[in-house]
């Protein structure tokens, strides 16, 4: 993996944990051991796996029939992604069930090597992987 990219997944570990530690320390309880990260990890995966096999691009309505999540829950995850240049999406006006309209415009260079470098993924996201078993349970419980 790049050098570039790796100090940029970093960067966005330490900010997230910092995110976390406020959070936790002030009683919100947003985020727990996993939260946006592991939430964040699944939808690129769910992004990824949809590229790879040339399905639709995604968009709100979609996260929520799949996952099953709050709207706030995909909300928070998407714009997380957003944020360390794992996708690129473009916001736009209006909301459904909570999650911002976006036109998701493609998975990055950086997204694709968070998902293909499986130890970096289980860093950034808190979980690992087998993209030769990539299936898919939601998990509907809220968070």
């Amino acid at each position: 993996m790049d050098s570039k990219v790796k100090l940029y997944l970093k960067r966005a570990r330490t900010e997230m944990n910092m995110a976390n530690l406020l959070l936790k320390t002030s009683g919100n309880k947003i985020l727990n051991d996993f939260g946006i990260q592991e939430d964040s990890g699944k939808i690129l995966l769910f992004i990824y796996d949809s590229f790879i096999n040339n399905k639709p691009k995604l968009n709100a309505q979609i996260l929520l029939e799949e996952t099953k999540w709050d709207g706030n829950r995909i909300d928070r995850a998407v714009k997380y992604l957003k944020g360390i240049g794992a996708i690129d999406i473009v916001l736009t006006m209006g909301n459904h069930q909570g999650v911002q309209h976006f036109i998701l415009k493609k998975i990055t260079p950086l997204g694709i090597n968070a998902v293909e470098d499986q130890p970096e993924f289980k860093k950034n996201f808190s979980f690992e992987v087998n993209l030769d078993l990539l299936k898919f349970s939601w998990g509907a419980s809220e968070k």
